[in-house]
């Protein structure tokens, strides 16, 4: 198994621990209302070593397939998943790069 595989098994299962979480609020304005989802993320990417960019990315990856296969989920076009996904990935990558 790579490097790169056992990353992303490691974001599957933090994902899978706090689906709950995770999957309650969704796009800028769930993360935005939602402190305890914002925070759960960026602890799970902080808790992967490399690039901390990489990780938003890898992370991010992974949630949107869990959003793709969520049946509440399938009320949204993938272009409206993605866009939710952006949004968030946007959202974290502000709070965790300092500038």
């Amino acid at each position: 198994m790579r490097i790169d595989d056992t990353k992303a098994r490691l974001v599957d299962v933090k994902i899978e621990d706090n689906l709950d979480i995770l999957l309650a609020s969704f796009g800028l304005k769930g993360i935005i209302k939602s402190s305890l989802k914002a925070s759960l993320v960026e602890e799970i990417i902080q808790s992967l070593t490399g690039d901390i960019m990489d990780n938003i990315d890898l992370f991010f990856e992974e949630l949107e397939e869990y959003y793709i296969s969520d049946p509440q989920f399938r009320q949204f076009r993938l272009g409206q998943i993605r866009k939710y996904i952006f949004e968030e990935r946007g959202y974290v990558t502000a709070h965790m790069i300092k500038f």
